[in-house]
This record gives C-alpha cells, structure tokens and sequence, in this order.
C-alpha cells in the first residue's frame, strides 16, 4: 500500500476519548474474483499510544507523542507500506518498504 494521506484524528466517540493517526492509501486490486479498475483505496489507523513502538520513534515519556502533529509524519507520503494486524484487527506492526527491493533482485537492478 502506498501512503497518500496522513491525518492526525482525535476526540470522544460514545464516552472514550481516542487519538488515532490515520494513513490514507491506495493499492492496486490483485483480487480477481472482484469487479473493479483502477487503485482502491483504505486507510489504516495507528493508535498514538502506539506509535512510538511501531516508528521506533525513541520518546521517553509517551505523553510526548500525543504532542505530535500530522505534519510530523510527511516523510511517510508516497511510501510504501506493508501493515500486519493482530488477532484483535488492531495494528501490530508497520513495516516501511524500500522501493529498491520491488525493482531489484538480490540487489541488482533487473
């Protein structure tokens, strides 16, 4: 998935307060049993409380990453990612794709 979009997303929803950061990304349709053209889009949503650990962004105090803004995370555009989710449907892990390994081959280009 190639990350197009990043937003910082925050409030109450039914009583819980969540703070989310949320990449917007598209992807072209591999599934064949599905009629449609074009790129697909979705979005994957990072807890801040876990952004630290998925970035590896190096913060002591959690409190800290709360102060971060959408702006903060640009260098994530046009970056390809690859996303794992838990049993649970939440984010386990956010592994960014170094577009050199989908054109090479053992590190030579093709």
């Amino acid at each position: 998935m190639k990350i197009i979009g990043v937003v910082n997303s925050s409030g109450e929803f039914q009583g819980h307060k969540y703070h989310n950061l949320v990449l917007h990304c598209n992807y072209p349709d591999d599934n064949g049993n599905r009629d449609s053209c074009g790129q697909l889009t979705d979005t994957v949503k990072l807890r801040f409380s876990d952004l630290n650990s998925l970035f590896g962004l190096g913060f002591a105090d959690p409190s800290d990453v709360e102060k971060l803004h959408a702006e903060d995370f640009a260098h994530l555009l046009n970056k390809e990612i690859e996303v794992a989710y838990n049993k649970f449907g939440a984010v386990q892990s956010v592994k960014l794709l170094d577009s050199v390994d989908k054109s090479n081959t053992n590190g030579k280009e093709k």
